[in-house]
């Protein structure tokens, strides 16, 4: 079989319970795809900054980015459900970190933020939390 994630060719016994399974998930990828989503909530001025990171402690590259993006549900469910209500929802990804200190000063009124990353992101680097 070929994953349809990472596309590479992996052993799996077909039987009748595996023959009409839609997805085919090799090993390495259901491991990605099972990491729980890490959550942290990081205080400023005007309140609060969350910021879910779906795959913690993994860098995927850019090929495989797009395969993992559907666990972007799990943090989209949770801006649509979570009371109070987020003022302004972003996708952040290692890009956003270069441009960070140019785009944020317009993001930094709003009282509720939610970032939502694939992948870890250093704020370290970033004078902003300073």
């Amino acid at each position: 079989m070929n994953c349809q994630i990472c596309k590479k060719s992996y052993w799996v016994e077909t039987d009748f319970t595996t023959f009409f399974r839609e997805k085919f998930i090799c090993k390495s990828c259901q491991k990605l795809l099972d990491l729980p989503v890490l959550e942290m909530t990081i205080p400023i001025e005007s309140g609060a900054l969350d910021f879910m990171v779906m795959y913690p402690g993994t860098t995927l590259s850019p090929e495989l980015e797009t395969s993992f993006a559907q666990k972007y549900v799990i943090g989209l469910i949770h801006a649509i459900t979570s009371n109070p209500k987020y003022n302004i929802v972003l996708y952040f990804e290692d890009i956003e970190i270069l441009y960070f200190e140019q785009w944020f000063p317009y993001v930094r009124p709003f009282s509720k933020i939610l970032f939502l990353s694939l992948t870890d992101v250093n704020f370290e680097t970033s004078v902003m939390f300073r």
